[in-house]
């Protein structure tokens, strides 16, 4: 059969346009992503209770990925920190319960164009009680200011507790990681 004639049929410009539409979309740059790392404790691994939740953001979905379950390793390994302060439980191992939280967490993801652009966004911790921490501005890309702007303010809750006992601050440095807020208005 002749081009001529297979390019007559429409089937075969549907296999064209398919073929063409998924090469395209294959070889498109990633989107920008939020993600939320979820893990609900206890496991076997780890006796710490409770759910632990982080969100991360990146260029694509597999950094926001990496970024949200960083965030809940670095809050889960407070968190224990913490609960050994308060109260030392025998089979709380701080090692185990960062790798079942990293490994057994749930991710959820979503592309997002939006956090490709730039914006000045609000910085803040929702709530008291985690020193003298105060909202900040932070200009950019957006994505990276959520990244940028969540660390920058758990390093400032870090650095505002210092003269607490171990156990709360700790569990400030926990609560920052999962709470932190990055508002970005339009």
């Amino acid at each position: 059969m002749a081009l001529a004639e297979l390019l007559r049929h429409p089937q075969i410009w549907l296999v064209v346009w398919l073929c063409t539409v998924s090469t395209t979309r294959a070889a498109a740059p990633d989107e920008p992503a939020r993600c939320e790392a979820v893990w609900i404790a206890p496991h076997k691994q780890c006796a710490l209770t409770g759910t632990w939740a982080a969100t991360g953001s990146g260029p694509s979905a597999d950094v926001a990925r990496a970024n949200a379950v960083s965030r809940l390793a670095a809050a889960v390994e407070a968190g224990t920190v913490a609960t050994i302060e308060q109260a030392p439980i025998g089979s709380l191992n701080i090692d185990n319960c960062v790798s079942a939280a990293s490994q057994a967490a749930r991710t959820t993801c979503f592309e997002e164009p939006e956090l490709r652009r730039k914006a000045l966004c609000y910085v803040d911790l929702p709530g008291s009680g985690c020193g003298d921490v105060q909202m900040f501005e932070k200009s950019g890309v957006v994505w990276r200011v959520m990244e940028v702007g969540r660390d920058r303010l758990c390093k400032q809750v870090e650095e505002s507790v210092q003269a607490l006992e171990k156990a709360q601050q700790m569990q400030c440095v926990a609560r920052c990681r999962q709470e932190a807020r990055v508002r970005c208005p339009d």
